[in-house]
């Protein structure tokens, strides 16, 4: 009797342990696979610290390859309150694209459009054959949420249009989660 009432304890106890790390490792973030670097550096001199989504590829399609990049900074070691303007860059290296005369940028997130307005032209990049044409924007802390809980988002530049890869996708998520992240 006295040992079925340990063995009976001892389960117990061991299957609430059990369900309370469940509950913890279910509530918990866990950063989506991606590979993206996402990077944070303090700046000493300036007190500031800046978060970064190097920049990356995306795809290839007929007339070029596309990239893109996010980065935010705040004053501080630690972030206080979520990130409100982040900087989107978009490159496209190409062969046959000269700069577009309308770089509205328009997302479709799982069907819904979003305008973001006109990006800026930063100039041509001449690589060997090739030219680097890099564009950046900057996003409100609630449209970079639009787009890292979309599941499917596809890009329109002028006439230029792409999907960004689950790769892509996830490393905005992780980006958008960073950059929520009161600490």
């Amino acid at each position: 009797m006295k040992y079925s009432r340990i063995v009976l304890l001892l389960l117990l106890f061991f299957s609430s342990e059990t369900a309370t790390r469940a509950q913890t490792d279910k509530g918990a973030w866990k950063p989506p696979k991606h590979r993206g670097e996402i990077t944070s550096e303090y700046d000493r001199s300036k007190d500031q610290t800046t978060l970064s989504l190097q920049l990356m590829p995306v795809t290839c399609v007929k007339d070029g390859c596309t990239f893109i990049s996010l980065r935010s900074s705040f004053p501080g070691t630690k972030l206080k309150s979520p990130l409100d303007r982040i900087i989107f860059g978009l490159s496209i290296v190409t062969k046959t694209l000269e700069p577009f005369a309308d770089p509205t940028l328009v997302f479709r997130l799982d069907g819904e459009l979003l305008d973001l307005g006109q990006m800026t032209f930063a100039g041509k990049v001449p690589a060997d054959q090739l030219t680097g044409l890099p564009y950046g924007l900057i996003l409100t802390g609630n449209e970079l949420a639009k787009i890292a809980n979309a599941d499917k988002v596809e890009v329109r530049i002028g006439n230029f249009q792409f999907a960004l890869n689950e790769n892509a996708i996830n490393a905005i998520k992780d980006f958008n989660h960073q950059a929520h992240t009161i600490q």
